[in-house]
């Protein structure tokens, strides 16, 4: 795990965050979202309780952070991170600057593929709170277009189809 004294775990607004304790650009990989993978030998066997909580890896695989950072990164419709994958890990790296005392977020839904039926109200506060999030099918299409310009959504998300295949 990277060095903690550059993240705090303490309260938010919903439960426990991540808050950096210093100033990262745009593009700064934060940290590893690191945990046990969970290999799943078809989609019919996940359990909602992986999709509540893991970070998807690929097809049929699932990271389980319950040991790192990454499980405390809370959600907003208005991220200031992203998922990154890179050698069969997963980073959170910055898509704003932040500055010390800033709250990492990531969009959930960035994480939820088509085959994903997981959902959530949102709790976020941002004045461009969706209210609901689900799979990347659930975004709106002008917030799509520009996560997907923006690489906000993984390659790996986005060619999974809603029948688990990829296209």
């Amino acid at each position: 795990m990277k060095n903690t004294s550059e993240f705090l775990i303490k309260k938010s607004r919903n439960g426990r965050g991540v808050f950096v304790t210093k100033s990262y650009r745009a593009s700064d990989r934060l940290f590893e979202i690191e945990g046990e993978v969970i290999k799943y030998s078809k989609s019919e066997d996940i359990k909602r309780e992986v999709v509540d909580d893991y970070f998807r890896l690929g097809k049929f695989d699932y990271i389980d952070p319950q040991k790192g950072l990454a499980f405390f990164v809370n959600h907003s419709c208005r991220p200031n991170a992203r998922i990154e994958k890179g050698k069969g890990r997963l980073y959170m790296t910055a898509i704003t600057d932040l500055k010390s005392g800033d709250e990492v977020y990531i969009d959930y839904t960035t994480n939820s593929a088509m085959d994903d039926t997981w959902f959530m109200k949102c709790n976020c506060g941002d004045t461009e709170c969706r209210g609901l999030v689900g799979n990347i099918g659930d975004l709106p299409k002008d917030i799509l277009t520009k996560y997907v310009k923006l690489k906000i959504i993984p390659r790996y998300i986005l060619s999974i189809n809603s029948n688990g295949t990829r296209k």
